[in-house]
């Protein structure tokens, strides 16, 4: 799914720089809880973001937006 320093990584971009996330699994299928994505990571970086930011589901077929901005909207409210 990612390569393991993808953590690491991400936290070394600079919050002003954050604008726009693409939600996706590998061949832009849905993301799941288990799917070996640190989406906990994701999501509370996006929570902590002082501004504006887009997430877009990028996923194949249209039936699946639903689900994936179901998926978003639990990861966002998460606690913290």
């Amino acid at each position: 799914v990612t390569h393991n320093r993808f953590t690491a990584s991400f936290k070394q971009i600079p919050a002003d720089c954050l604008k726009g996330f693409h939600i996706h699994r590998g061949s832009h299928t849905p993301p799941h809880d288990n799917d070996g994505m640190p989406w906990d990571v994701v999501f509370a970086r996006i929570s902590e973001l002082q501004h504006d930011v887009i997430i877009n589901p990028e996923i194949l077929h249209k039936n699946e937006v639903p689900e994936v901005i179901g998926f978003c909207n639990r990861m966002l409210n998460r606690p913290r």
